[in-house]
């Protein structure tokens, strides 16, 4: 800010100074003119260096008349006071005058031309309009009745009254002049009438269409992202300027060449290491930038708008104290009663409800009165990989990863973490790899839903997925083989024995990979994959293992990017990745499709799973 308004008090002094050097007589002082001229060269040197900084090339600047008069009306419209410099109000001025007025001048300039014709002939029909100065003084009175009235040609002019002669008649040229003097004006009913209609088209009805074009560009300047953009333009402008304005700034350039020639000479080796340790140090910064999906806007499935967060405010250790977002919170009868949401709560109900604060039992569990347990203990882990505590604004749980924008517990059933499983099952079927997707989404509009879903209760993680794929069965999935069991079971473990009695025979008869045709090739190796492109998760996916016809890891178990979250409730994922190596594979499985996996499925699913595939597939 000290660099902004620097600028502005030497751009001031400067039109002061320039002011006043136009304004005395045409000989001036010589000091006045040198120091106005060496101003303006540093302002010239500072743009061309702001050019090259910016579109990395220098403006070639052509040389002007050397006449002092015409030097000096081209500078005065140069310094014009209408530069957006002083800020984005001034661009409002800046808009109007080279946008608006230049589009109204461009609508009325036919009405001008027709009326100014028009006028001219009925006021003096027997003089030629392109005979002297005719068409300069007709084109002068019309062009300023935009500002001011003229209405002398509508009546007598006292020095024809004496050349009044009606029954004059010229043989030699046909005249329709009552004078006889052609230059004299003729004024009556058609006259007025003519210059009435052009007064009422220029004054009323393009008076009025000039103010809706400034209305229009007003309220265009009035939304908010147009001021954010204006002023992200003005700090990145001045944020390329030297620390000293104009006249002043040959002191840094001075500085600068300086420094070069010193690193250069002395500190080259020097330099180097240390923009090779800040290189690092960037990118260190980069890969603990969190909370991308979780800071967009608008918020699902509403229209509330987060706060603005850059990545600079995102960890809660950095101090904003103008943070203020909106709070936000899904009424618990709009989700589904065995989801067991959380309602509402403040710091008013825990103080009357004791038992409602024993609910809310964050970084603990909770067993209510049906012995079902609520765990709100984070799947977020530390170094030794044990289990963080999160912290607590009041009686707010606040979300580990940073600031998302937006206060509450959004769309998500519960306060603090929410528990998900997500199981992404692939194949391939020919040469399109495909993925098992359900209808619909689960507090979201998407098209499609991966497998699994929000664990209500401790302990039915693995049997969320089982009430999806197989409701009928009456075993709980207590662990993760249970659930790995299933899915094996859908591969015709017969047909899976003929495959790889087949690939041992085209092996022993030598037939190269490529005469094979193209099955469900074993899946890749993701456990780099997963690691390189899902920085999010600090951290590593678990073993791959294989089975008949299959192959299965998990991925991840931990935080969730979503858009979804908010400051106060967030959610986290235990996501598992099957493949199927075999085509042997139940086409459907209950309400499950098969969909393949190509760029429109962007759209059809969250965005929140759809990152979850880009980061392993």
């Amino acid at each position: 800010m000290t660099k902004y308004w620097l600028y502005h008090l030497f751009y001031v002094a400067f039109i002061v100074l320039f002011s006043i050097d136009v304004l005395i007589p045409g000989c001036p002082r010589i000091e006045l003119d040198i120091l106005i001229f060496v101003w303006i060269a540093s302002m010239l040197l500072e743009d061309i260096r702001k050019t090259y900084v910016t579109l990395k090339k220098i403006v070639r600047f052509v040389p002007i008349a050397r006449h002092t008069y015409a030097v000096r009306m081209l500078m005065c419209a140069t310094f014009l006071p209408i530069s957006s410099v002083f800020g984005p109000l001034f661009y409002w001025l800046k808009l109007m005058v080279f946008n608006d007025f230049w589009q109204w001048l461009f609508l009325s300039t036919p009405f001008m031309i027709g009326g100014g014709i028009i006028i001219f002939v009925s006021h003096f029909p027997d003089v030629d309009i392109f005979d002297g100065d005719n068409l300069r003084i007709s084109f002068h009175r019309i062009f300023f009745s935009n500002f001011r009235t003229y209405d002398d040609y509508m009546f007598e002019r006292p020095s024809c009254e004496p050349l009044f002669d009606s029954t004059f008649k010229n043989l030699t040229f046909c005249r329709e002049s009552v004078y006889t003097d052609p230059t004299c004006n003729r004024y009556g009913v058609w006259p007025y009438l003519f210059n009435v209609v052009f007064l009422i088209l220029l004054k009323s009805v393009l008076g009025t269409l000039l103010t809706a074009l400034f209305s229009n560009s007003s309220a265009n300047i009035d939304k908010v992202h147009f001021w954010r953009f204006q002023r992200f333009h003005t700090i990145t402008e001045f944020n390329i300027n030297t620390p000293l304005p104009p006249p002043l700034n040959f002191a840094s350039y001075a500085y600068r060449i300086v420094k070069y020639l010193c690193c250069c000479f002395c500190c080259g080796k020097k330099e180097e290491i240390v923009n090779v340790e800040s290189t690092r140090g960037r990118g260190k910064r980069d890969e603990t930038v969190y909370q991308i999906l979780a800071r967009t806007s608008p918020y699902p499935n509403s229209i509330v708008e987060r706060t603005p967060v850059s990545d600079k405010y995102v960890p809660w250790d950095v101090s904003w104290v103008d943070y203020d977002p909106l709070v936000f919170t899904r009424p618990k009868t709009m989700f589904p009663k065995e989801m067991n949401a959380d309602g509402d709560i403040n710091e008013e109900i825990f103080e009357k409800t004791p038992s409602l604060a024993r609910r809310f039992n964050f970084n603990g569990v909770f067993t209510d009165s049906h012995l079902q347990m609520i765990d709100r203990r984070t799947w977020i882990t530390d170094s030794k990989k044990r289990p963080i505590n999160y912290a607590l604004d009041g009686i707010y749980p606040l979300n580990p990863y940073g600031r998302t924008g937006l206060s509450g517990k959004g769309s998500l059933p519960r306060w603090g973490p929410n528990h998900y499983i997500t199981v992404l099952v692939t194949r391939y079927a020919g040469s399109q790899l495909e993925i098992l997707v359900r209808q619909g989404g689960e507090l979201t509009n998407a098209d499609y839903t991966l497998v699994g879903g929000f664990i209500a209760y401790q302990g039915e993680t693995y049997d969320t997925v089982r009430l999806q794929m197989d409701p009928t069965s009456t075993t709980q999935w207590k662990q993760s083989d249970d659930m790995i069991s299933f899915f094996e079971k859908q591969v015709d473990a017969e047909k899976v024995s003929v495959e790889r009695k087949i690939k041992e025979k085209d092996t022993e008869d030598t037939i190269t990979v490529s005469t094979i045709p193209k099955t469900n090739a074993p899946i890749f190796d993701f456990d780099a994959e997963a690691e390189e492109t899902f920085k999010p998760i600090p951290q590593k996916p678990g073993e791959l293992l294989e089975k008949k016809g299959m192959q299965y890891q998990k991925v991840l178990k931990g935080y969730f990017d979503s858009p979804l979250n908010t400051d106060n409730a967030w959610r986290e994922t235990e996501f598992w990745r099957i493949h199927y190596t075999s085509d042997s594979v139940k086409q459907k499985i209950l309400d499950f499709v098969w969909v393949p996996l190509k760029e429109d499925l962007r759209d059809k699913l969250s965005p929140g799973e759809y990152a979850l595939i880009q980061s392993c597939i």
